[in-house]
């Protein structure tokens, strides 16, 4: 899609793919355990990172008229990543706690994700797929800051799984740029045939 001055706009969506794929990997490490609390200052400049990377990937997808992924970049680079980043910083800086606000805020980011699925049922299966993921993801990292620790494990490999998806369409994403096409599955509910007027 042209701009107004006749740039060319390329997708943005490697660069969402990619701070979404950075995130899932810290969120399955942080939930199996395996990091230090000496890592826990850390988090607030990674999510950081990922927020604004997502966040300007939305916005160059709205752009160009993908509207559906455009947003749901923009939507999760500010409250997936800039929220609880900030609120771990805050936490470490000892101006509050996140607990129970946080676990409520991922269970009604895990809503956003289940209502998301409407714009993805016209998008190809491993693409929708992230839809209920994302909901089983966020109600049960919401349920962990809610103080159900024994969910820990599902929230860690969902999180696993997350990032194996974003890790794909990172790959597919970029394979788009190229003309190389990778397998992302039929749409969920196919496509209409036009009708003649």
């Amino acid at each position: 899609m042209n701009t107004p001055t006749g740039q060319q706009w390329s997708s943005a969506a490697p660069l969402g793919f990619a701070g979404f794929a950075m995130i899932t990997l810290i969120l399955w490490l942080q939930f199996l355990g395996a990091l230090p609390k000496e890592n826990a200052p850390m988090i607030f400049p990674i999510c950081l990172a990922g927020g604004i990377a997502q966040i300007v990937a939305g916005v160059i997808e709205m752009r160009r008229g993908m509207g559906v992924r455009g947003n749901l970049l923009a939507a999760m680079g500010c409250l997936f990543m800039l929220a609880p980043g900030f609120s771990f910083l805050m936490t470490a800086l000892k101006l509050g706690v996140p607990v129970p606000i946080l676990g409520y805020l991922n269970m009604m980011l895990g809503m956003f994700m289940g209502v998301w699925g409407l714009g993805f049922l016209r998008a190809p299966k491993f693409v929708f797929f992230i839809s209920p993921l994302g909901f089983i993801i966020l109600f049960s990292i919401g349920f962990v800051e809610l103080g159900y620790h024994n969910l820990k494990p599902l929230a860690a490999w969902t999180c696993f799984m997350a990032m194996i998806w974003g890790l794909y369409m990172l790959a597919h994403a970029l394979g788009e740029l190229v003309n190389i096409h990778l397998w992302v599955g039929k749409p969920v509910l196919p496509m209409k045939a036009p009708t003649e007027p």
